[in-house]
């Protein structure tokens, strides 16, 4: 039987990004600002994955995502597994999917919209369709389609 070699080690605490499409950690570890944050991160590109051919994963150590975050994640790369991890066993998994509400994730692209101006509105969408993405938003029902998305990360 052959043994198998860790790449990516193990962490105490924190949480795991898996299945990232290959070559896109850093691109998400930028959407997420964990880039400007003092967390240790481990980050694996290009990884042989018998699911996907390869991937990228990222370790974020003392941190969990928040549901804005998630919500990024679920709209960006959804298929996505998120791990939390404590004193090294995982207690939680799930795959992330589009979820049906996006708030505070995206911009809306029709300027005259009231969250692009100074008032202290969060920008809210509706999931209209997951794929391709279809969302509107909740202010002034401007439909925005995926590769609009897309452009924002």
């Amino acid at each position: 039987m052959e043994k198998k070699e860790m790449l990516v080690s193990k962490i105490r605490n924190g949480t795991v990004i898996d299945r990232i499409p290959a070559g896109k950690a850093l691109k998400f570890v930028n959407l997420m600002g964990l880039d400007r944050e003092q967390h240790t991160l481990t980050i694996g590109m290009y990884v042989k994955s018998t699911k996907l051919g390869l991937k990228d994963i990222v370790k974020v150590h003392d941190r969990t995502l928040t549901k804005t975050e998630l919500d990024a994640l679920g709209i960006f790369a959804p298929g996505v597994t998120i791990s939390t991890i404590e004193d090294y066993n995982v207690r939680s998994k799930v795959v992330l999917e589009v979820p049906d509400e996006i708030e505070e994730v995206l911009k809306c692209n029709n300027p005259t919209c009231v969250t692009n101006y100074r008032e202290p509105v969060k920008t809210k969408f509706k999931v209209i369709q997951k794929s391709p993405l279809l969302v509107r938003c909740y202010y002034c029902d401007r439909v925005m389609l995926e590769e609009n998305v897309m452009s924002q990360i």
